[in-house]
């Protein structure tokens, strides 16, 4: 074999993106990761799904604390919503930050970081009794969340660098995450009941204590070594991008949980939505100028293998459980007098919700591996953070969109305490799923892996310059 054949494998596959070894080797530092024996794999796999499912956790469990905290601290109705959404809102909008900086920096610290910062605020938000400290500091677990979720992804496609074994782990992980939200609710409902519901927010600060002080010890051989210079790295942060998009994810997500509580002809609400819109223009418009090696989100992303699809699929699983969450936890406390702890077993007995719930576990779980199935291990940050910030905000505008349509129908139906809002809900629900359902169905590429085609690819060119 002469020594071009070893070299023209480095390039990139016509039309595609650039899945070169250089391309797709990992930054400087984290292939220790792939080097770890199996059990220590086995305990970071386990580090990293234990930050998805309190992540879930921290948003499932105010579903159920979030009545008797807004009776004890006299919250209305219209801001109550503020209790699950500010951790949304910072969540949702941060991601694409702690994303880029998952793939620039060393990833080991952003989700150390997050993690204590979950821990501390969750412990000072314990003592508060006040609205709007309560608020800001949900939100700001909202921000340790965001650190935690991207920086994770992105360890784990260079823990598990074989296609495979990275399905396997993947599909582990996002489980964990739906299991989190199913549980969530449970205990969240139990601590509320049987203890108080400060208990939760203790809950929350023990375990992410125990996960970042495990999570530092298991990570402490990973160190980073750059051959750019930190102005370098600084420059392909694209904080200008990264900037606008926080602002317009920000607004959009302040304006759908707005408009649900104060009405969709609000001055507040039309300004943030119309603002957050021109935005995100801006951004698109900004990143498109941008070289590849310096935007935040690059040109090629789009051009990953049924990317678009997936991340529209991605909108569905958390505004199915929100949703329902949502229509069914007020009616059956104040409709029928249930307790929180009695509405929380409900939700996992009745059949329709084990179907629903196993459903959307199999379309996150699906999602989740087949988009880093084509996504090369360089762009695992970025891509796990558009993948989180749209279940995020799937969950902000479903319920917003939902709330909306069950308000204007129970104006001349029967008031909050019927059922025929909640069913227009339901039936909104469904006809967003068979859209899902459809357009994978006739629009979705049935293709190999990143990988599968990069070995092939050389298996193919070396075949051909032995003939020559």
């Amino acid at each position: 074999m002469s020594p071009s054949a070893k070299k023209e494998p480095q390039t990139a596959i016509a039309g595609f993106i650039d899945i070169s070894p250089a391309a797709r080797a990992a930054p400087e530092g984290l292939e220790v990761l792939a080097s770890f024996p199996v059990s220590l794999k086995a305990v970071l796999l386990l580090v990293f799904c234990f930050a998805q499912f309190l992540d879930a956790f921290n948003n499932s469990s105010f579903f159920a604390a979030a009545p008797p905290i807004s009776l004890q601290l006299h919250i209305n109705n219209s801001n109550s919503v503020w209790l699950v959404s500010a951790y949304q809102l910072t969540f949702a909008s941060l991601l694409l930050t702690s994303g880029r900086l998952s793939d620039i920096y060393n990833p080991k610290y952003i989700f150390c970081g997050g993690t204590l910062l979950m821990s501390f605020c969750a412990l000072g938000a314990r003592f508060v009794r006040t609205q709007i400290p309560l608020i800001i500091l949900r939100a700001l677990m909202g921000v340790g969340g965001a650190l935690n979720v991207p920086s994770a992804m992105a360890m784990i496609i260079h823990t598990f660098p074989n296609a495979t074994s990275q399905s396997k782990a993947l599909s582990v992980f996002a489980s964990s995450g739906a299991i989190g939200n199913v549980i969530g609710l449970i205990i969240g409902a139990s601590l509320t009941t049987f203890a108080s519901w400060p208990w939760v927010l203790y809950f929350s600060t023990i375990l992410s204590f125990v996960l970042a002080t495990l999570s530092s010890i298991v990570l402490r051989p990973v160190t980073m070594t750059w051959k750019s210079k930190k102005y370098g790295r600084f420059k392909r942060l694209d904080i200008f991008g990264v900037s606008i998009l926080t602002v317009a994810l920000i607004l959009f997500v302040f304006s759908v949980t707005s408009g649900s509580a104060d009405g969709w002809r609000t001055l507040k609400v039309i300004l943030t939505l119309v603002l957050s819109i021109i935005l995100v223009v801006i951004f698109f418009t900004w990143e498109a100028r941008l070289p590849e090696t310096l935007a935040a989100v690059p040109n090629s992303t789009w051009r990953i293998e049924n990317f678009g699809i997936l991340i529209l699929v991605s909108l569905h699983p958390f505004m199915w459980w929100t949703s329902v969450q949502l229509l069914f936890s007020w009616y059956w406390q104040n409709v029928f007098g249930w307790s929180t702890i009695g509405v929380a077993i409900r939700f996992r007995a009745f059949p329709g919700f084990f179907v629903g719930t196993t459903g959307m576990t199999l379309v996150f779980t699906t999602t989740n591996v087949a988009l880093f199935a084509y996504t090369p291990p360089k762009m695992a940050g970025i891509v796990g953070a558009i993948f989180t910030c749209a279940l995020q905000l799937g969950s902000a505008a479903g319920a917003a969109i939902i709330t909306s349509i069950q308000t204007s129908v129970e104006q001349n139906n029967g008031g909050p305490d019927g059922f025929q809002g909640r069913a227009a809900g339901f039936w909104f629900l469904f006809t967003f799923s068979a859209i899902v359902a459809l357009t994978v169905l006739l629009f979705m590429k049935s293709a190999r892996p990143v990988a599968v085609v990069e070995r092939d690819d050389v298996d193919e060119i070396a075949t051909s310059n032995e003939k020559k």
